[in-house]
């Protein structure tokens, strides 16, 4: 049984609104939640479980392509079966699609799958969707937007199958939205820069979606602060987007998001791109850690990653890649800002 609903989830590297249209209900057929039991009983465990979360948001962003190949061989990863699902539609003839091809299918003899999910079409063979990956080696789950497809998988109990098939030793693999789909939780804040440079590019696109994104941005803030807003775009046009806005309002939380994750990398929350100025993620660890102190707070910048091993029940985190900017970076305790390197390791208690 389903219940179709609309989302408008904003798409910040498109520039605009997007309505995705989401089945808020979808319940399994009973025998195939009781199989799927009486399998996973009889499936022989490995101990280790490794999970790789990369800051990139998109294979080879940035020139990253060989450092990706260079995990490949520190993982001695020998002719694998890979299966690759974004978290977004495939359009056009360069997309993250082709460019996985381009660096990962020279790596192994066996063709790489593609599965291609709509997040309002949940699949109708349920056991056909699932075979896809019995045979991987390693699950890559893509860029793109996390809301959408993450409740979507949710609604297909895949997070299940995935600690299932995780324990069996395939290997998991996340890009950007897929990165944070493998973490703790997933809470997005609406920091007024960020909101600032949204409004800014979508001015520049089209007065049709400058008018949506004001009507959504009215839900949360009252004229005043719109006001405020409108002032500062106008400061941004004058001195370029890319100079930072020296007001309090960079900073002001004007409301959050959140999302289902797998939670297969416990206590740890992520930020992708870690360093990119259009994405305000240093304001957005700064605001995480504040707020949420339970959890360990890591920003990962392009071309770097974060290497999860899982050994008898105890989390190891160490670093791969460079990025030429910026390192894996978190905050401590005392506010201090605590840079890792390739080939360290990041202390996290359990």
């Amino acid at each position: 049984m389903s219940k179709k609903k609309i989302e408008y989830v904003w798409d910040p590297r498109k520039g605009e609104l997007s309505p995705v249209e989401i089945e808020s209900e979808f319940i399994f057929p009973l025998k195939e939640e009781l199989n799927f039991a009486r399998e996973e009983s009889k499936i022989a465990t490995i101990s280790s479980q490794l999970s790789i979360q990369w800051g990139s948001g998109k294979p080879g962003e940035n020139g990253s392509a060989t450092i990706e190949r260079n995990l490949f061989e520190k993982l001695a990863f020998r002719n694998p079966q890979i299966v690759f699902v974004p978290f977004h539609g495939i359009v056009g003839p360069e997309n993250d699609w082709t460019r996985f091809l381009q660096i990962y299918q020279p790596l192994t003899q066996k063709k790489i799958k593609l599965v291609e999910l709509n997040p309002g079409r949940p699949p109708k063979d349920v056991k056909k969707f699932y075979d896809l990956f019995e045979d991987a080696d390693l699950i890559v789950l893509g860029s793109g937007i996390v809301e959408p497809y993450m409740e979507l998988l949710h609604l297909l109990h895949f997070g299940k199958r995935l600690l299932s098939w995780q324990k069996q030793g395939k290997i998991l693999y996340g890009y950007s939205a897929g990165t944070i789909a493998l973490g703790e939780i997933y809470i997005h804040y609406f920091l007024g820069q960020e909101i600032l440079m949204h409004l800014f590019l979508a001015e520049q696109n089209s007065a049709q979606m400058a008018k949506a994104l004001r009507s959504e941005l009215r839900e949360y803030v009252d004229e005043e602060t719109m006001t405020e807003m409108d002032t500062l775009v106008q400061e941004m046009k004058t001195k370029g987007m890319d100079i930072p806005i020296r007001s309090s309002f960079r900073k002001k939380n004007l409301g959050m998001m959140k999302a289902p994750t797998f939670q297969l990398v416990p206590k740890v929350v992520v930020l992708p791109h870690y360093g990119e100025y259009f994405l305000c993620t240093e304001d957005h660890l700064r605001t995480m850690t504040k707020r949420h102190p339970q959890w360990i707070n890591i920003g990962i910048p392009n071309g770097m990653a974060l290497i999860h091993r899982i050994e008898n029940g105890i989390l190891t985190t160490e670093v791969f890649g460079h990025n030429p900017r910026v390192p894996v970076t978190m905050i401590g305790k005392n506010s201090e800002v605590l840079h890792f390197r390739d080939g360290e390791k990041i202390p996290i208690e359990r």
